[in-house]
């Protein structure tokens, strides 16, 4: 296999990642939009945290470290709501809204310009006090 060919199926491989990350952020919002209205729903919350879990693994193959950071965070906090150790309210909801565009931001800068994008540090800070709660 020439570095052309590798070149060319690394570039394939990378667009299907960033059509699955479209589903799986369409997916998220569409969850995190209707957690709203079942606070309670559990397997929204497992959902929630797939589509995270998701994104971020891909994003590990291709090491894009930002997004496998960030990704992490919040799928750390969504452990807690899916073990119980916390319970949705619609301020997390709010919370959870935001990462999915912090996501969606961090997403679009590796897809568009190839080049590294971090969430805001007052997102991870919001999230690590759901950590530190």
């Amino acid at each position: 296999m020439s570095t052309e060919e590798f070149t060319d199926d690394m570039d394939a491989i990378r667009q299907i990642f960033f059509d699955e990350c479209d589903e799986q952020l369409a997916l998220l919002e569409e969850e995190l939009t209707t957690l709203g209205e079942e606070l309670e729903n559990g397997e929204k919350i497992n959902t929630i945290f797939r589509c995270v879990h998701s994104i971020k693994g891909g994003a590990a193959a291709f090491g894009m470290e930002e997004l496998v950071k960030f990704s992490h965070l919040f799928e750390s906090v969504l452990d807690l709501f899916r073990s119980g150790g916390l319970s949705v309210t619609t301020e997390s909801v709010a919370t959870f809204l935001k990462c999915k565009d912090a996501l969606f931001d961090i997403v679009t800068a590796f897809k568009n310009e190839g080049t590294a994008c971090e969430a805001a540090p007052e997102m991870v800070a919001e999230l690590e006090q759901y950590l530190h709660s």
